[in-house]
């Protein structure tokens, strides 16, 4: 079995991924890389992210870029405009940055069609062995095994929309069920009625000031663009299971500060 390497929220934070790469000696024949999702958006460099990922799928890499929540938003802007962007046309600023943020227009005026085709391509889930990678949470109500969880054309629009819903959950109503979307009483961290029944679950979405390991469930979004940390969770093929990170060059986007947790994760 080869080394794994998960990595955490990139938000376009190329040349911190970069650095945490050659940290790791990644070895682009022999490793396996996986995504949490959101190589887009608040950083500097999305499309070059993009690119760059292309990159090591093109030099024989096994490269898995699960899809996190603001991918989804550039996968809705595309289905929205195809016809638009494949004749080459860069959609209006503000309608850019109405979809997709500040840095919207800047990042599609140099996406190419294998970026897109990157996108279009990425799952909702990974599993191997005991580990499953996803980017926001799990649900019990959803009843689908984790390399189940594609948006196929064979579900009904309201299953699509609850397997989506992996992509967004934060947290959930006591009896697991995903709360609407403007819902905030009554309810609990997903990660607390998480029961293990997909083995360790490695995911982003929730950006803190260190690693955020409870119970089965492990969250590697360090707030890379906040200015903090990017992290990589490590399983060797024995199955050991640790996490390395390289510091952000700067604070990208402007938003608040990570939550700080009131412990430091240690490797399990």
């Amino acid at each position: 079995m080869t080394r794994l390497l998960v990595i955490g929220d990139v938000h376009g934070c190329l040349i911190e991924l970069e650095n945490l790469l050659r940290k790791l000696q990644y070895q682009v024949q022999q490793d396996t890389l996986v995504f949490v999702g959101d190589l887009l958006n608040k950083g500097p460099s999305g499309a070059e992210t993009l690119s760059f990922v292309n990159d090591l799928k093109d030099d024989g890499g096994e490269v898995i870029y699960v899809r996190g929540n603001h991918d989804e938003k550039y996968l809705q802007f595309y289905n929205q405009f195809s016809k638009r962007l494949r004749r080459g046309e860069k959609p209006p600023r503000r309608l850019c940055q109405g979809w997709l943020g500040p840095d919207g227009h800047s990042t599609i005026s140099k996406m190419k069609s294998r970026d897109w085709r990157l996108l279009l391509g990425t799952p909702l889930s990974f599993q191997r062995g005991n580990l499953t990678v996803l980017h926001g949470g799990l649900s019990s109500k959803i009843h689908c095994k984790p390399k189940h969880l594609l948006d196929s054309k064979s579900f009904s629009s309201k299953r699509r929309a609850e397997i989506k819903s992996l992509m967004y959950i934060r947290n959930l109503h006591k009896d697991g069920s995903v709360p609407n979307q403007n819902e905030v009483r009554g309810l609990v961290p997903w990660q607390d009625l998480y029961d293990g029944r997909f083995g360790w679950v490695v995911y982003g979405h929730q950006p803190k000031s260190h690693v955020n390991h409870r119970g089965h469930t492990i969250g590697i979004d360090t707030a890379c663009c906040y200015g903090n940390r990017l992290t990589a969770l490590v399983q060797e093929p024995g199955s050991q299971i640790y996490w390395e990170s390289v510091a952000a060059r700067s604070c990208y986007a402007n938003c608040s500060p990570p939550k700080r947790l009131k412990y430091a994760a240690t490797a399990v």
